[in-house]
């Protein structure tokens, strides 16, 4: 095996933060075996990886997607599929732009976070995911109309890795990680749960009883909404502490004494937030839960409207006694937040994280360095 330092583009997806968070590990682990990182980004997420590297990577902007999301449940599907074109267009742009890049860069591979269009014919490229079953909410027939969509852009990839566990029964995504069927399965690969945090000896969730954080993430305006609601309510209810981290790079408001805001904030403040509180609050985001796992700590969900996905996960984790969920249109946080505090939290989901994929890292790095 070559050991000569390779050069590694890393582009997440700009729905949100979590496809930015959970490439930090990956960035961390190639950073530290002696790569050189690109990233390529926009939005929130680009500038959440600047906060957690600085100048130790090179970054480049990248045309967004500027997804819409429908706030009425059951319309997910019908949103996105009228802004198929536009999706599609966009694919086409960042792919365009990717063909240029390598035109004045040398790369040895490409690691695409839920990006198809960061795919080069002949640079070694792979996608994360954990949504292999993207879920209509509407029926079955099209959830396979759906995998069959999905499964042809991932075909364009020399691997799939999903960010899960390869147990269809102790997981944390359920169903969205392991469909029906094997038409990629050769190109798939499980890598586990990516968090931004690492955790630390002895420390879990749970320090301060009346600690509760509320960690926003998302598109906007649901991030807004949810925000205000928080705010409104939290004024309320002195009894606890609140610290509401909102997730971007600036917010207005001021509040009462016993409400703390902050913005867009690193990965290790983040994490002290987490293990300073004894309740989060919080949207049922993947990478988000993969945080709370990583910390074992209770949360109160809130599922971004018209969100099937986050819907999914939050329902599924109250049905394991996991975690309380409840809609943002029904949020009663003088109710919700003694009911959350009842369910068990992530200390019962016994789940590792940040370890399944250095396997399968390395064995793809000495595959691009022979």
């Amino acid at each position: 095996m070559n050991n000569k330092p390779l050069h590694i583009l890393v582009s997440p997806l700009d729905w949100g933060l979590g496809h930015a968070s959970r490439c930090v590990p990956l960035i961390h682990y190639l950073l530290n075996a002696g790569h050189r990182v690109s990233v390529a980004g926009s939005g929130l997420s680009l500038e959440l990886l600047q906060k957690n590297f600085s100048d130790r990577v090179t970054y480049y902007r990248i045309p967004g997607y500027h997804i819409t999301y429908n706030k009425r449940k059951g319309r997910f599907t019908s949103r996105i599929i009228s802004q198929l074109p536009h999706i599609r267009q966009t694919i086409r742009k960042e792919n365009q732009w990717l063909l240029a890049l390598c035109r004045e860069l040398e790369l040895d591979g490409i690691i695409s976070d839920n990006r198809y269009g960061i795919c080069h014919p002949h640079i070694p490229s792979v996608i994360l995911t954990h949504q292999w079953q993207i879920l209509s909410g509407i029926h079955p027939w099209a959830d396979r109309v759906l995998l069959r969509w999905h499964e042809r852009q991932l075909r364009r990839f020399r691997q799939v890795w999903i960010v899960d566990r390869e147990s269809a029964s102790r997981n944390l995504a359920g169903k969205m990680s392991h469909p029906p069927g094997n038409r990629i399965q050769d190109k798939v690969r499980y890598i586990g749960h990516l968090s931004q945090i690492i955790p630390r000896p002895g420390t879990a969730s749970g320090s301060d009883e009346n600690q509760v954080l509320a960690l926003l993430s998302g598109p906007e305006p649901a991030r807004t909404w949810l925000m205000e609601a928080i705010l409104r309510q939290a004024e309320r209810l002195p009894q606890y502490r609140f610290k509401i981290i909102s997730g971007t790079s600036g917010f207005p408001h001021t509040a009462a004494s016993h409400i703390e805001i902050a913005g867009m904030v690193p990965a290790p403040e983040v994490q002290k937030a987490i293990e300073s509180a004894a309740l989060v609050i919080c949207r049922s985001g993947y990478s988000t839960l993969m945080d709370l796992l990583a910390l074992r700590a209770k949360a109160l969900l809130i599922p971004t409207p018209g969100q099937t996905e986050q819907e999914y996960l939050a329902a599924n984790l109250m049905a394991q006694n996991i975690c309380y969920s409840r809609s943002q249109y029904e949020l009663d946080l003088q109710q919700d937040i003694p009911a959350a505090f009842a369910y068990a939290g992530f200390t019962v989901l016994d789940l590792p994280v940040n370890q399944s994929f250095r396997p399968v890292l390395d064995q793809w790095l000495e595959d691009l360095n022979p």
